[in-house]
């Protein structure tokens, strides 16, 4: 806000004072020329009213010196003396001595008269001395001289005594023209009580008409000049305040006119280019984020509600205070920071920390814009990132879960993206982050799911926004591997969805161990053949895919003969050898698609699948017996007595079911070791018929 004018800088007071000056100088100068004239007309006057008076008495005087009364013509001198402003009236004869006192002149008139006609009491003879001589000669000259005392405050006339005809009758002994001089002294009181009325009636009118004419001066100048001035400084202290609304209307046809136009135009383009004050106040108000504006030495100018409501201070409190008193010291402005600042550089992104006025310490993101013109300054926009830090602890902590989890974990945009990927992820796929940065996470399949997985996978993660299951994938190195894999959806405050997040651990081992198991449950250890679990389960799948396709299939049960003889006399160890290789030659005498088990001891079975004829069955069975009959090497002792007997069931001929073909192949087997073993025996035909046998 502009400063106030002090009372002696304001326009009027000075034109006031100016005005004031110049009519006191000139009424002065007036007046001091016109009480110089009344000066000099009353002296003037003083002085014809004095040469009047003293040619009176010069004539009178004239008068007196023909009678030859000297003692007349001293009363009558006296007389004079005592007229109203008559200081002294006397006659000075040429010599310089005073006349009618002496008798000087009586005894020259008689001597010249020759008689003894003039008489008079003597009186001592005196000269006069207080005269001026100049002005004495310059009388006895025949020019009259006037002499002024402005201290005695008199007027001195020297009047020539001239001599004439009449004179010449008793004085025609002297041939000077100028007898001698008539001095004649008045006093100027009066006149000078007459210049002083002058003066202060002067005064009193001077003053008056001072007034008048200043009155007159001041409110023509008043109405013409000094109000459209302070009418356009007032308008242009509101337009500085933000009044962009302020027009002049001073409807004048002068120069003050064509400033009323030219300052409205200039006002209605600020107006059209520049927001107000009150518009700059709104904005202030609705922001919020807490706002300062500084001065040059960072002292705050304002502050916004937000700044306020954040601080916990009083605006009042804050305006004026350094900024600086804002911050904690632990999070303060450094010295260099506030020399830049002092310097007029603006900073931005400055991380400090603000204590509030109830002891908080608020993490603060400070921004300083310093201010263009001649005002100077900042503003300052600090933005209160509390929260922000806390959610950078979190993943701050988030990251370290992250680095330090067993488990691979990879996040992704809502598009599928690769956003980040932890070193567990690194350590079981081989690739980096900055491999996989912004591919899709597809480089990873196996080839070995197909789309509709992948479809699937994809509709429950959208609909549930959870998906969790085995999958196989692919490592940079080439090899597949199994993992298991848990992608949850991820959304924000808003309710979008903003990233995927997947978890997956390598199930390599497990699964390996797993199989393992599996193998175990489902294998004979020794023989490394299926045992009868798996029998089992591959005889129902035998028996439905027969029913489905209509095809035949035939179910061998093998028994040595001779193996209770091998574990009694040569041993277990023996025995076991001698199991390993009779699985290993019915082995060689099926296909790789027919299944070959141990059910325990020395009882086997031979799956034959999708046979042509049941003669193939018969045949297979015969190379069997062959095959088992033969001796054996039983790690160094060679055992000749060992063969098979073997039940031979035709599905559906024997059997329509698992248990039926499992009790024919069962019933045909000791059918052959009764007939006298090494050979194979055919089960019952269905209806009583049985089928022949095979020695081997």
């Amino acid at each position: 806000m502009p400063q106030a004018v002090p009372p002696f800088r304001r326009l009027s007071v000075r034109f006031v004072a100016a005005l004031s000056l110049v009519l006191v100088l000139m009424l002065s100068l007036g007046i001091g020329f016109m009480l110089d004239q009344e000066r000099r007309w009353i002296m003037e006057e003083e002085q014809a009213r004095a040469a009047l008076l003293v040619r009176g008495l010069e004539a009178s005087l004239q008068t007196l010196m023909v009678t030859g009364d000297g003692p007349l013509a001293r009363e009558w001198l006296g007389r004079v003396k005592q007229e109203p402003g008559v200081v002294k009236a006397e006659v000075i004869r040429r010599d310089g001595t005073e006349a009618f006192r002496d008798l000087e002149t009586i005894d020259k008139v008689n001597r010249f008269l020759d008689a003894d006609q003039f008489h008079r009491n003597p009186l001592p003879s005196r000269t006069v001395d207080d005269i001026d001589l100049a002005a004495f000669q310059q009388a006895l000259n025949n020019t009259p001289a006037t002499l002024r005392d402005d201290v005695a405050q008199t007027l001195t006339y020297l009047f020539p005594v001239m001599r004439n005809d009449e004179c010449l009758g008793c004085h025609g002994y002297e041939e000077a023209p100028v007898r001698g001089v008539l001095r004649v002294t008045t006093s100027l009181a009066a006149a000078e009580g007459r210049i002083a009325e002058a003066w202060r009636l002067s005064v009193i009118g001077g003053a008056v008409l001072l007034l008048m004419l200043g009155g007159a001066v001041y409110a023509l100048v008043l109405k013409q000049v000094i109000a459209p001035v302070l009418e356009v400084v007032g308008a242009t202290r509101r337009v500085a305040e933000g009044d962009l609304q302020t027009r002049l209307t001073l409807e004048r046809n002068d120069e003050f006119g064509e400033l009323e136009t030219s300052f409205n135009r200039m006002v209605a383009h600020l107006e059209g280019t520049t927001v107000s004050r009150d518009f700059f106040d709104d904005i202030m108000t609705s922001l919020a984020e807490p706002l300062l504006v500084l001065a040059p030495d960072l002292h705050i100018r304002s502050a916004n509600p937000a700044t306020v409501q954040l601080l916990g201070l009083d605006e009042a409190v804050l305006v004026g205070a350094p900024v600086e008193s804002l911050f904690d010291p632990s999070g303060s402005l450094k010295a260099e920071e506030m020399r830049a600042l002092l310097k007029g550089q603006g900073m931005h992104g400055l991380e400090k920390r603000w204590r509030t006025g109830d002891g908080r310490i608020v993490p603060i993101l400070f921004s300083f814009a310093p201010l263009s013109g001649q005002i100077g300054g900042f503003v300052c926009v600090a933005q209160d990132i509390t929260e922000r830090k806390k959610a950078e602890e979190k993943m701050e902590l988030a990251g370290m879960v992250m680095d330090s989890a067993m488990e691979g974990i990879i996040i992704t945009a809502p598009d599928g993206e690769i956003v980040t990927v932890n070193p567990a992820f690194t350590h079981v796929t081989g690739y980096t982050l900055d491999e996989v940065r912004g591919h899709n996470p597809n480089l990873l399949q196996s080839g070995r799911h197909t789309q509709e997985f992948y479809k699937g996978m994809w509709h429950g993660l959208l609909k549930e926004g959870y998906w969790q299951g085995e999958i196989w994938n692919r490592r940079k190195s080439g090899e597949v591997y199994p993992e298991w894999l848990s992608i949850r959806a991820v959304y924000n405050a808003d309710g979008f969805l903003s990233h995927f997040v997947g978890i997956f651990s390598d199930i390599t081992e497990r699964k390996q161990f797993e199989e393992k198991l599996t193998y175990l449950a489902t294998h004979d250890p020794m023989t490394t053949l299926p045992n009868r679990t798996l029998f089992n389960d591959r005889l129902e799948q035998a028996v439905l895919q027969a029913q489905r396709y209509h095809n035949l299939f035939a179910l061998l049960f093998v028994d040595l003969d001779g193996f209770k003889q091998v574990n009694d006399s040569l041993g277990h160890d023996k025995g076991d050898l001698l199991l390993v290789e009779a699985a290993a030659r019915m082995r060689r005498q099926v296909r790789s698609s027919d299944s070959v088990a141990r059910l325990g001891g020395d009882e086997f079975t031979i799956l034959l699948l999708d046979l042509n004829q049941a003669e193939d069955a018969e045949r297979i069975a015969a190379k069997v017996v062959d095959a088992l009959g033969q001796p054996y090497e039983l790690d160094g002792t060679m055992v000749d007595f060992v063969g098979a007997s073997i039940g031979v069931a035709i599905y559906p001929t024997h059997g329509s079911n698992v248990e039926a073909i499992l009790k024919a192949a069962d019933d045909a087997m000791y059918a052959a070791k009764g007939g006298g073993k090494g050979r194979y025996c055919l089960a019952e035909v269905v209806g009583g018929q049985k089928g022949e046998g095979q020695e081997g």
